[in-house]
């Protein structure tokens, strides 16, 4: 019975342990706060825009306008550098600027009486391309996990070059039984704005994709080719673009932050 009792008192000195439970691992949370760089690629298109040629004679009773529509497309490429600030919660605020390379261009022929190839009041033919935009622009965003959602907008600025040839094979005008033929390439530097939204994500390590969509407007290009006789022709065009682009960045400051953000 003594001894009983004393395996009893031993048992009750042995100190209670819980079951083993396994730690539960870390969750990692994305941070998107850093500096970046990137290259994209895309495709732009203006769609219908309304542009406008302007036949002046100022030795006589003539003044003839004619609207048509010019419609660039054309690849896009180029870089871009930016900035993001994530707070506490999932919003995302940052700054972004780029360049573009285009090759967005449409060609027009209307005549000075509306008909391209008009004898009598002469045709104007060209080409209108937009050779390259930038942008710079604020982002604001919303964080799922390592996927951002945003919204962008910002100024832009482009250049287009324009080429205009006057053809009037029997004179334009008064200048009848003189035929003409006058050509000139202007270039424009315009400024205006742009806005669009898109989507982000990471790769893994530094590297992140996105899928974007920027809207362009930079206000109206309006030029004057003089003829060989008192009379010029004006063309005027609004530039707008619509750009869908794919883009890669790798963001240059990458860090472990307390081990749970990357």
């Amino acid at each position: 019975m003594a001894t009983l009792l004393s395996g009893y008192a031993a048992a009750a000195d042995v100190p209670f342990r819980s079951p083993y439970t396994a730690p539960q691992p870390e969750t990692v949370v994305y941070d998107w706060t850093g500096f970046y760089i990137g290259a994209n690629a895309g495709y732009g298109a203006s769609g219908n825009s309304k542009a406008r040629t302007s036949f002046d004679d100022q030795a006589g009773p003539h003044h003839i306008t004619n609207s048509f529509t010019l419609a660039p497309t054309g690849w896009v490429g180029g870089f871009q550098a930016g900035y993001n600030w994530q707070f506490d919660s999932n919003v995302v605020a940052g700054v972004e600027g780029d360049w573009q390379w285009t090759d967005q261009t449409d060609s027009f022929c209307v005549g000075n009486n509306g008909i391209c190839g008009d004898l009598i009041q002469g045709t104007l033919t060209g080409e209108r391309k937009l050779q390259w935009f930038s942008t710079a622009r604020a982002r604001v965003g919303w964080a799922l996990g390592d996927w951002l959602l945003y919204a962008t907008g910002g100024a832009a600025w482009g250049q287009v070059k324009t080429n205009m040839n006057e053809n009037c094979p029997i004179g334009c005008g008064p200048t009848l039984l003189v035929p003409d033929n006058s050509s000139a390439i202007f270039t424009n530097t315009k400024a205006g704005w742009v806005a669009g939204g898109g989507v982000e994500f990471a790769l893994g390590g530094n590297w992140s994709g996105k899928l974007e969509y920027l809207h362009l407007d930079l206000g109206t290009v309006s030029n004057t080719l003089a003829g060989a006789g008192p009379y010029t022709v004006t063309f005027s065009s609004p530039v707008r673009d619509n750009v869908f682009r794919v883009g890669l960045n790798y963001r240059i400051d990458y860090r472990p932050m307390d081990g749970l953000r990357y």
